[in-house]
């Protein structure tokens, strides 16, 4: 699962069939402190890999990572992400992510 927040963009998945923590990835360790302070205060030391696609790492409970996207939805408290992203994060971030929605948008049907 990709979510795209106001502040950060994270990778989320179950990294093997067995295990019963989600792995939550982030390209900034910024991104991982700030959901950490917000909304899922039992995400685990965040641990840095250079050979990944995703520099940063840290895992939590599904149980856990359920809750924090709960709440982290309860807070939307905004008409237009984009123009929110910029006020919080900057015109860099805002670019980013704008270029990311054209991306995406290919995926409109026609």
């Amino acid at each position: 699962m990709w979510l795209m927040t106001t502040f950060g963009f994270f990778s989320i998945i179950q990294e093997r069939p067995d295990d019963t923590l989600l792995t939550i990835r982030g390209s900034a360790r910024g991104d991982l402190e700030a959901l950490r302070d917000r909304y899922l205060p039992r995400l685990s030391d965040i641990e840095e890999g250079p050979e990944t696609d995703h520099k940063f790492r840290a895992q939590a409970s599904r149980e856990a990572v359920a809750q924090a996207l709960s709440r982290i939805a309860m807070d939307i408290d905004y008409a237009t992400f984009k123009e929110t992203t910029r006020e919080l994060e900057g015109s860099r971030a805002a670019r980013i992510q704008g270029g990311l929605w054209e991306v995406l948008g290919e995926l409109r049907e026609e």
